[in-house]
This record gives structure tokens, C-alpha cells and sequence, in this order.
């Protein structure tokens, strides 16, 4: 039996009885407790524990690779000298051949007076055609590439790739960074695994299928690494698709949906693009321009695919930015028979009255990316008016409207920490200056969100709260998040995480 002692729960010490992979026994705090030698015991030493952190929408595969590639951050980036510069520079350093990637990008600030984008294929050529370059926007939703990278992938002309101007779009940048060598895949997933127990994640609903060839390899690794006992976390999968077609194809998986830590939980659908691209799809026009954004799937075929998948009891995740898509996606919610199986649209970043009812009405969960507000933020007031902002990344709206929302990162996009999260739903603040006040939650409501809520999005019913019965996935944290002051949420560190039952992170003692 694992005994955690003195360990503070709320406002109350308790000793907690772990047997297995369950809590057993929840306690009032004692000093002395009989144990036998089989027993190991952690004394908590009056600290937080918090139910283990769920990341409810996040991409392991694609935050792994970044140990495979040349890295350059381009997020406080204004000028195309400094791009042409930290390429330069960082093509020197390549003797390996490495793929240079450059993210992070605000490339709607890269444009000219005729809406072009400034990066392009010859901009990229001029510097290097012998590495491979790729440079992808904040958003993951454009991205620019070199002749190396067109030639060797043998990229087309299609509705997302313009070889003549090496700029690709949203489905493209997915099979782009699938096609980046992988020497050892258990090795780079564990190593991220190994990272998000760090910062508390015991559990993360990850799409790393679908979007490539090699699926296939990614799907093996997770099922070894979770037969041989290694995952630290619980991996609940997605399974991207486009259309009936795949859905059926793809089905596969969910045969084998069950291996210990790593389970295929439902499909994944992508409607529309992001708004650093202006792919986002929109009822009225950008702000600053003529343009709506784009579709990339209409209402009749995401209603063919939800209605199959949830005939099986498969659950459907829809990507929506903006809210012509996510329209596009009620309607066809409205028409699905079985209204037992519980969807879920990821990111909801733009909603307005209308379709606030339609998702409490249709009991709809909500995948919500909080660190998208600070990410986004300075940006996005420049293209959305005043009658659009008012519904952009809302939080307690969703709240009072009974809606139930789950924390994510949509890491690589923004940082897997769970507590950066957590500090911009409470906080709400960027330099100093409050952003949308009236949608900030308390910390509770906060805490919920990345524990009892997202549990909700996964296929457990007994994760995401410490009570008896419910499995040990559990972190003791090195400060009271409910005595401190707010700001200092984003300091909250581990000390000690339990996943299943079993100790996976202990803090090493300075």
C-alpha cells in the first residue's frame, strides 16, 4: 500500500491509503499510523494535493520532434531582417542536416499592401536550398517552405500547397511535419511523456493519428510503451479524419482501444483554420479586410461521420475557430440520433448568443485553450471588431451557462504547463492590463478545469477528483494555491506525481 500522510486536501489534513491503482481510504490527518514493511509512505509535509492534471487537447507527436530539428523561435519577431538573420545564422550551425524549423511566426504581420505574404519560397531559396526550411505561423495553420522541402516531400499544387510560393496551408502543415525523419519513436514520445509528469499532467487527450504516414509507427510505440509499463502518464487518443471514407478505414483502431495507460478515444474532426492565418471561418467578415476564412469540411459530411462514429459509441472531436464553423458544426449536431454520446467541439474560440444556446442546449463539452488569450490577444483585436470580441475566448460565460469546459494547450502551439493555464483563466492579465475581466474564474473553477471537467472528455469515469474508489492519479504541489496570491499561480511546481497508483515524479531535493 502506498500512504500519503499529512497532506493537506483543500483546507483539511488527511492520510491518503492508496491499494493498487485506487484510493482506498481517505482520512482525517494522524501523526502515527500502522504500516507494515510492505508499505511505502510519503509524508507531504502539510502540502497542496491536487488531483492529477488533465491536458485535454494537445499533439504529443508533434511536440516530440522538436529534439529532432534546428529549432529558431520567431514569437517576438517584427522585422524580416531578424527572420533573414536567425535563419542565416542558424544554417551555418547545421552540419547535421537537420531540418530548420522557425515557429511561433505572426505571419499576418509579414503581409504587403496587396495581403501577400512576404516569406515565400524565393525568400527561403536565397538563404539556403541544401537544409530543409520550414516556417510555420503561431497558429500552425500557414506555413512557408524552401525548394528542398517542395522536392523532396514531392509537394503538389492543391487547395493547401502553392509550390510556385512554397506556402502552405492547415491539413498541409500536418503531413509536412509528419514527413520529418523519426529515428526512434518510443524513445522521443517517452521523453515527452516524461515531460508533461513534470508539471503535473497525469493524463493528456492527444491527436497524433490520422495525420500522416506514420500513424501507423506512433500508434505501436504508445501500445509498447504502455504493455511494457513504461508510460508515466494516461494517453487517451485521437484519431483524426476528413471524411466517411477514413472514418470507416479508421475504425481499426478502436479494436485494439485498450492498452493499460494508452487508449483510442475518439475521432477527430478539423472544420475550419485558425485566425493568425485568416483561415478561421467566419459569419461576418475580418475586421480589416473582405475575407471570411474558409471551410474545410461542410455540414453534410460532419454529420456522416459523427452519425457512424457514435452508432459505435464513438465520441467526435470537432476543431472550430471561428463561428461560421462552428454553425456549421451545430447544424449538424442538431441532426444526430444518438443524443446519449457526448461530442465535443475543441477550442470554441468564437461563439456568439445563438450558438451559446445551441451548445448548452445540445450538451455539448467544450475543449477551451485559455493561453490562447495571451498568445493571440494582440493580434486578434486588430482583425476582429468590437461585436466579435465580445464573444472570443470566452470562460465564465460558458460557466454560468452550465456548459462543461475542460483547460488545454493545443501544446506545441502554447506551453503543456497546465499552471500557465490555469493562471490566465483566473488572472486574465497581459502586462498588468486585464483582458475581458468580466470572463475570469476563480481558482476553483480553474482547477476544475484541468482535473473534473476534462475528465469528462475522456473515456474514465473515475479521474479528475481524490476520492475513495476513483484511481491514484494525484500531485502534491509545493505551494497552497488557495492562501497564495493569484499572480503567483504560475510558480506552482510538483513535488510529487502519482499516476495509477504509482509514484512516477518525485522533486529532486536541492
Amino acid at each position: 500500500m502506498l500512504i500519503i500522510k499529512n497532506t493537506l486536501l483543500k483546507n483539511k489534513l488527511v492520510n491518503i491509503f492508496i491499494e493498487g491503482k485506487k484510493i482506498k481510504y481517505i482520512k482525517p490527518y494522524t501523526k502515527c499510523i500502522e504500516t507494515s514493511k510492505e508499505d511505502e509512505v510519503i509524508d507531504a509535509g502539510e502540502n497542496l494535493i491536487l488531483p492529477g492534471l488533465i491536458d485535454s487537447h494537445l499533439h504529443t507527436f508533434a511536440s516530440s520532434k522538436n529534439n529532432l530539428i534546428l529549432t529558431i523561435d520567431f514569437s517576438d519577431i517584427t522585422s524580416l531582417k531578424e527572420i533573414e538573420e536567425k535563419l542565416i545564422e542558424t544554417v551555418k550551425k547545421n552540419n547535421e542536416k537537420k531540418w530548420i524549423i522557425g515557429k511561433n511566426l505572426h505571419a499576418i504581420n509579414f503581409r504587403n499592401e496587396k495581403n501577400e505574404y512576404l516569406i515565400n519560397r524565393q525568400f527561403l531559396d536565397k538563404i539556403s536550398k541544401d537544409s530543409y526550411i520550414y516556417i510555420t505561423s503561431i497558429c500552425l495553420h500557414v506555413g512557408f517552405v524552401n525548394e528542398k522541402v517542395i522536392k523532396d516531400l514531392k509537394l503538389c499544387n492543391d487547395k493547401d500547397t502553392n509550390i510556385e510560393t512554397g506556402i502552405v496551408l492547415d491539413k498541409k502543415l500536418g503531413e509536412i511535419s509528419f514527413s520529418i525523419p523519426c529515428p526512434d519513436m518510443q524513445t522521443i514520445l517517452l521523453n515527452t511523456l516524461n515531460e508533461y509528469k513534470k508539471v503535473g499532467l497525469t493524463s493528456v487527450i492527444s491527436n497524433d493519428l490520422g495525420w500522416g504516414k506514420e500513424s501507423e509507427e506512433i500508434f505501436k510505440a504508445f501500445s509498447l510503451l504502455s504493455k511494457e509499463k513504461k508510460m508515466p502518464v494516461r494517453v487517451f487518443q485521437q484519431v483524426k479524419v476528413n471524411n466517411l471514407q477514413e472514418a470507416k478505414e479508421r475504425i481499426e483502431y478502436f479494436k485494439y482501444s485498450q492498452y493499460g495507460l494508452f487508449n483510442i478515444s475518439m475521432f477527430k474532426i478539423i472544420c475550419d483554420g485558425s485566425f493568425g492565418a485568416k483561415t478561421a471561418s467566419l459569419i461576418d467578415t475580418y475586421k480589416d479586410s473582405n475575407e471570411k476564412g474558409r471551410l474545410l469540411i461542410e455540414t453534410n459530411e460532419i454529420y456522416k461521420i459523427v452519425e457512424f462514429a457514435n452508432q459505435k459509441q464513438i465520441p467526435v472531436a470537432i476543431h472550430t475557430i471561428g463561428d461560421n464553423a462552428l454553425k456549421t458544426v451545430i447544424d449538424a449536431l442538431k441532426k444526430i440520433r444518438n443524443k446519449h454520446i457526448k461530442n465535443q467541439i475543441v477550442h470554441c474560440s468564437l461563439v456568439n448568443k445563438k450558438l451559446l444556446a445551441d451548445i448548452k442546449k445540445l450538451n455539448i463539452q467544450l475543449s477551451i485553450q485559455p493561453c490562447f488569450l495571451y498568445d493571440d490577444y494582440e493580434f486578434i483585436k486588430n482583425i476582429l471588431d468590437d461585436k466579435q470580441l465580445k464573444y472570443w475566448q470566452l470562460c465564465k460565460t460558458f460557466i454560468k451557462e452550465e456548459i462543461n469546459i475542460a483547460g488545454s494547450s493545443d501544446s506545441p502551439i502554447c506551453s503543456f504547463n497546465p499552471f500557465t493555464g490555469i493562471d490566465a483563466t483566473v488572472n486574465r492579465k497581459i502586462k498588468g492590463i486585464d483582458i475581458f475581466p468580466s470572463e475570469k474564474v476563480t481558482l476553483q473553477e480553474g482547477i476544475d478545469m484541468y482535473t473534473k471537467n476534462a475528465a469528462k472528455l475522456t473515456s474514465l469515469k473515475d479521474i479528475g477528483e481524490i476520492k475513495e474508489g476513483f484511481f491514484a492519479d494525484l500531485i502534491i504541489v509545493n505551494q497552497n494555491l488557495y492562501k497564495i496570491d493569484s499572480s503567483q499561480i504560475i510558480n506552482t511546481k510538483p513535488i510529487f506525481v502519482i499516476t495509477d497508483g504509482k509514484i512516477v515524479y518525485k522533486k529532486a531535493n536541492k
